[in-house]
Order: C-alpha cells, then structure tokens, then sequence
C-alpha cells in the first residue's frame, strides 16, 4: 500500500511538473489551478524536488503567479523551505515578501512591530489567504547572537503585550494544556529511547507539573533562524505558525538552555524584564525538558546521532540542576 502510494504521487508529480512545462502553460484555465496547487504541492515534495531550485523551469512560477491572482506586472522567486509557501515578490521594482496561509495573528504583530509590515492580505481563488509584507534585506541571528539583549527584549515585548494577547484569543489562539503538551511527546517516545537511563529519569520529572501561570502569547520555536536582523540593525521575530497562548517559560526555556551560558541567564533576564526566582527556575527545567526530549527524538528520527547525543547531554545538565 506504501508503495502503491508512493508510485501515485511520483506520477502526480511528473504530470505536473509536464504539464508546467509546456508552451501553453500561461493558458491555464483557472478551474485547474487548485488541482495543480495540490499536485505540485504534495507530488514535488514526494519526489524531494526543491521548491526553491530551478527545476521547475520559469513557466511553472508564472502558474504559480497566475494562481495568486497577481497583477501580470509581478515577478516571483521562491525563498525559504521545500513548502512553496514564500516567495520575494517584484513589482514596480519593489520587493515583498509574499506567503501563503500566514498565521491570521500576523496584523497584530506588524502593528506592534514585531513583524516586517503587513502591506495588504487577499483571498485568492484556491481559498489560500496570501499576505504581503515589507522586505527585509538583512540576515538571521547567529547561535551567539542569541545572547543579544534585543534578543530578550524583543522576547520581552511579546510576552508582554496585552494586543497581542488579546488578538491572538480573537483569532482562535488555542491555550496550552501542560498534560496535553507532555502527552504529545511522551506518545511519540521511541521505546528505545525510554531505555535510555537519562530520558527515563527526565520522563519521571516531568510526571510532576510545574505550577500554572497566567497565559501570554508564546512563539512556539525559537530557533535562531526565526530571528531576523535588518541591515538597519532592526530585530524581528518571524514564522508565527506556532503561536499559542501558555506560560512564558515555555519559550524562555528554548533561548536559555539552547543558546545562553547559564553564567549568563540572570544577565540576559534582566533585559528581558524578570529575574531569576525559583519559581521560574522550576518551570524552566520542566518545559526544558520537554523540549529536549522532542528535540532527542526527531534526531534520533532522522538519524542524526550527534545531535541527538547533544540533546541528551544537555538533559543531564538540567536534571543534575534540579538535585
């Protein structure tokens, strides 16, 4: 049946991949446009074809342009991921970063600046919602910059912001379940990892909940990638599609046990706006734990055994924080 499904997508893939090649491609009768989307979309990444290389030959992006309803004075490039959901967008020789089905919380993060500005967001005639905004030239936070103060401050205002707290309850923002989030994990644990004496040990710590603070807007994955930094020296925070409402500690603990010496944290919280107390201690090792066990088990997933056995070193060093 795998197989069967594999083969299916391959030929999906190769029809569409055809099909966006030949000469008449720009007289797509928009009826096939959702049809080709979804071919394109699940038929390319089944084959591992890159969104962002150039197989797809010139003609296939101007179906995708026609599929998003643009004026014929556009011109686009993929940017970012094998998804071909980004694209940097031209026109009247201006860039715009151009993305399909963005979180609907992204107006409430231009206005607060969180985000580069949102210029206009329209419903396209597959259903997706496509949003533009300003381009950023500039580049992504390095792993030592993240020990930046306008990393925590910027981390700060999020947590912080009452708008964005109350948008994000406007638009669906689910709240975090601390049983549920454990759940999510523990269910996909490899038994062979659960033999192993550390994720044993740090399976049984998180049987305890930390205690249960007031909801903020949480980011949900602050790898340093997500981080921008203008060629102006702006800071922003981008891909939102994880947002949720949960305690704050559960994106503190990413920067801090990812990225920060713990010589450093009550420096770098400082400019985040908190100090270290030993409640936030506690909830720090809880949801680092949690995010180290997930992150123990994609490595090991993917088979990369020296990421994985750095995961597991650094739960040794939480666990042994918390004797």
């Amino acid at each position: 049946m795998v197989e069967t499904s594999r083969r299916l997508m391959h030929s999906v893939a190769r029809t569409a991949t055809k099909y966006l090649s030949r000469p008449s491609c720009s007289t797509i009768p928009r009826a096939s446009a959702p049809f080709l989307n979804i071919a394109l979309t699940v038929g390319l990444a089944a084959c591992n074809i890159d969104f962002s290389s150039q197989k797809i030959g010139a003609l296939g992006w101007e179906f995708w342009q026609m599929n998003f309803d643009l004026d014929p004075g556009w011109s686009l490039e993929p940017v970012g991921g094998t998804t071909g959901g980004a694209f940097m967008g031209v026109y009247a020789h201006e860039k715009f970063f151009l993305k399909r089905n963005a979180s609907p919380f992204l107006a409430a993060l231009s206005v607060e600046g969180v985000t580069p500005k949102l210029i206009w967001t329209k419903r396209i005639s597959t259903g997706d919602v496509l949003t533009a905004q300003d381009w950023v030239n500039g580049k992504t936070m390095t792993r030592e910059q993240m020990c930046s103060p306008i990393v925590a401050q910027l981390l700060g205002k999020v947590h912080n912001s009452v708008l964005l707290r109350r948008m994000l309850q406007k638009v669906g923002g689910q709240g975090q379940s601390l049983p549920a989030l454990r759940e999510r994990v523990l269910v996909n644990l490899a038994p062979t990892l659960r033999q192993h004496a550390v994720v044993a040990q740090a399976v049984a710590a998180l049987m305890t909940l930390p205690p249960q603070r007031e909801l903020r807007v949480c980011h949900g994955d602050l790898n340093h990638k997500n981080w921008l930094l203008s060629d102006s020296g702006r800071l922003y925070l981008v891909d939102w599609d994880q947002a949720s409402l949960g305690d704050p500690a559960f994106d503190l603990s990413v920067v801090l046990f990812n990225y920060v010496p713990r010589a450093q944290w009550q420096e770098w919280l400082d400019a985040y706006g908190t100090k270290l107390t030993a409640d936030l201690a506690t909830r720090l090792q809880w949801y680092g734990l949690l995010h180290l066990l997930d992150e123990t088990q994609r490595m090991f997933d993917a088979q990369r055994y020296t990421e994985m056995n750095a995961a597991l070193l650094k739960m040794q060093e939480v666990l042994d924080q918390q004797d």
